[in-house]
């Protein structure tokens, strides 16, 4: 495990936060998921992909897109990407709508409480754009 991802996993466990490892691997990325009740969603998994000098953040799963709603789903995305210009909404090839941010970072040290805001930041634009992207699936 890199020494960055056991700095973020110290900083969950000083704020009470679970979470799960996933993966880790020296070669590729560390892999962390955290889980959370959200208030206008049933829950959301926020999943960090952890390299030695970048971080992914993905939520995945946030709606299940019907092939007859994808252009209007994607037309919900498109106006998500105007108001938010931290997380980029996509769907994958399991036609679901996934949230995803990116950043690098420089120092290990000062990471951690990075990830923290990542969190944070994802965890309330894909709850905020929840009922918009499953308005546009209805």
């Amino acid at each position: 495990m890199r020494a960055v991802t056991r700095g973020f996993l110290d900083l969950l466990e000083s704020k009470n936060i679970k979470y799960s490892i996933v993966r880790e691997d020296a070669e590729k990325n560390d892999y962390i998921t955290v889980s959370s009740k959200a208030d206008k969603m049933q829950s959301m998994t926020l999943s960090f992909f952890i390299d030695d000098n970048d971080i992914c953040v993905k939520v995945f799963g946030v709606a299940n897109v019907p092939e007859e709603k994808k252009p209007t789903v994607l037309n919900a995305l498109n106006e998500l990407h105007k108001k938010y210009r931290w997380v980029t909404f996509f769907i994958d090839e399991e036609e679901e709508v996934v949230a995803q941010i990116d950043s690098k970072f420089k120092s290990n040290e000062s990471a951690p409480e990075l990830f923290w805001e990542l969190l944070l930041r994802a965890y309330d634009i894909v709850n905020d754009s929840y009922p918009e992207i499953m308005k546009s699936i209805w």
